[in-house]
């Protein structure tokens, strides 16, 4: 990413560009990406590690099974998604207090949309299609994966929907994983 970073700032005309679109820095610098983290732990991702940790426990999931990882991997993957999608637009759109260390008091999304209502700069370079191109080849789609294809063939064999919730989500897994480890016709 870092390197991405660069390159597509290679032609830009600020302190910014080239080598110096990326910067590495020691963790004591990186109050408040921790800060963000914990929120997100505290928040939501403790839920679902400690639901994940309770199916382990009961038997219900394997995780050295790779069927049941993919089959957890498409039953749970967009529920998760959602879920985090909603902390991080709450966490964006709450409201910064100004402290003594050069802090903005504002919301995360005006500082990143409008910066310049905010005493900053904006910093916006455009890409080109052809560096887009260039770096394409490192971010390729994994190849097709059969377990997917499956679980969604599996499910649309059924009355099952896309599940909405994480108990049809968990009832889906239960009834994809027992078709494939029996074979059932679905």
């Amino acid at each position: 990413m870092a390197t991405m970073q660069c390159y597509f700032r290679s032609g830009a005309h600020d302190q910014f560009a080239g080598i110096n679109a990326h910067n590495y820095g020691s963790s004591h610098s990186n109050q408040r990406i921790e800060n963000w983290w914990s929120f997100l732990r505290r928040n939501r991702s403790s839920w679902w590690i400690n639901f994940f940790k309770d199916q382990v426990e009961i038997g219900n999931i394997d995780t050295s099974n790779e069927l049941q990882m993919e089959c957890l991997w498409y039953c749970f993957s967009d529920l998760l998604q959602h879920d985090f999608d909603e902390v991080k637009d709450h966490w964006n759109s709450h409201y910064v207090r100004r402290s003594r260390f050069d802090t903005v008091a504002c919301r995360p999304d005006e500082l990143y949309h409008l910066p310049v209502n905010h005493g900053g700069s904006e910093f916006l370079q455009n890409v080109s299609i052809e560096q887009i191109n260039d770096m394409q080849e490192f971010c390729e789609e994994p190849e097709s994966n059969m377990y997917q294809e499956y679980f969604e063939y599996a499910r649309s064999q059924t009355d099952f929907i896309k599940p909405s919730n994480w108990e049809k989500a968990l009832q889906l897994y239960t009834h994809l994983v027992t078709v494939a480890n029996n074979g059932v016709d679905v």
